[in-house]
């Protein structure tokens, strides 16, 4: 088996535990019990049907100004794909587990493009993604495993395009981080 697939291989053992999870949970008996998932499907409603970033369910239809409009307008592709309530549920906890995903992959990444070992890399995406809580955000609609991927890139992209800066030789990816130069505190 070649290292590509080996990784491949590894990657998709540890989604396991969260995919079950959210087959087994797909009808969502827990859905809105803690609000915030309610407030992102309901947004993400709002936006499917091209009523702008709103909260429907509230009187006068107020502007949602809890939560930024990225992982709702993510979920609003359940709403367009399937707009019957309760069905698309399952639409939403596939894309929440796609999310976690991703962040995984990002994780991976981000702990790659540091320097770390790749077994001391594949032991932190471990413990991330057979995280309880991970598996239980991800497999619900509540934006952690969504989040956290995208600051995991963000920090990767920040963090290489400040070596650039320093030192532009450094962005060729010479080194693990792909600097050539400290970074400065």
């Amino acid at each position: 088996m070649s290292h590509h697939a080996r990784s491949v291989f590894v990657f998709l053992l540890l989604l396991i535990p969260s995919a079950q999870f959210a087959w087994q949970s797909r009808d969502m008996p827990q859905f809105a019990s803690l609000h915030d998932d309610g407030l992102f499907f309901l947004s993400a409603q709002s936006l499917a049907r091209g009523h702008g970033y709103r909260i429907p369910s509230l009187p006068e239809n107020p502007d949602q100004t809890k939560f930024p409009p990225l992982y709702p307008l993510y979920l609003s592709i359940a709403w367009r794909i399937n707009p019957a309530f309760p069905a698309n549920l399952a639409l939403g906890s596939f894309g929440s587990w796609m999310a976690l995903a991703a962040c995984l992959a990002l994780a991976w990444r981000l702990y790659r493009s540091d320097g770390l070992s790749e077994k001391r890399t594949w032991i932190l995406v471990a413990l991330l993604g057979l995280s309880p809580y991970m598996i239980l955000f991800g497999s619900t609609m509540f934006s952690p495993p969504g989040c956290s991927g995208n600051v995991s890139e963000a920090v990767r992209l920040s963090l290489r395009s400040r070596c650039c800066r320093l030192s532009p030789a450094g962005c060729c990816g010479r080194t693990p981080t792909g600097c050539q130069a400290p970074i400065p505190p």
